[in-house]
C-alpha cells in the first residue's frame, strides 16, 4: 500500500523577514498552525503557564493519587513507573521519576515494555 505524504507549504517570504529571529523550521510550524500575528507567536512560544495549563485536580481521583503518592514517599515504599517505549514515553517517564526523586521519593524504578 503506497502512502501519499502531504508536506505543508513554507511561509511567505514576508512572514519569514517579518520574524527573523525565527528559525526556518519554527517559523514553518507557526504559519501553518495560523500562528502569524506577534502576540500569537509569543502566546505559543512563551506559555503563561498560570492562566494556559488546566488545573490537574479536574482529573478523577486526582486528590486520592497525591495522598498514596505522598504517603508512598513518606514511608519510603517501592515507587513504580510505568511507562511507554515510544520517545514520548520515555521523556514522560523521565519527568515523573525526576519529580518524585525531587521530591523525596528514595525507591523510584521504571518499567518501560
Amino acid at each position: 500500500m503506497s502512502k501519499k505524504w502531504i508536506i505543508s507549504p513554507a511561509p511567505p517570504a514576508e512572514f519569514v523577514n517579518s520574524h527573523p529571529e525565527l528559525l526556518p523550521t519554527v517559523a514553518r510550524l507557526l504559519y501553518n498552525r495560523h500562528l502569524t500575528s506577534q502576540e500569537q507567536i509569543d502566546e505559543f512560544l512563551n506559555p503563561d503557564y498560570s492562566q494556559d495549563i488546566h488545573d490537574p485536580f479536574l482529573f478523577n481521583d486526582m486528590n486520592k493519587a497525591m495522598e498514596i503518592i505522598f504517603s508512598a514517599v513518606k514511608e519510603q515504599k517501592n515507587i513504580m513507573v510505568h511507562g511507554d517505549y515510544d520517545a514520548d514515553g520515555v521523556c514522560a517517564s523521565t519527568i515523573i521519576i525526576n519529580c518524585l526523586k525531587n521530591i523525596g521519593a528514595q525507591h523510584v524504578s521504571v518499567f518501560l515494555p
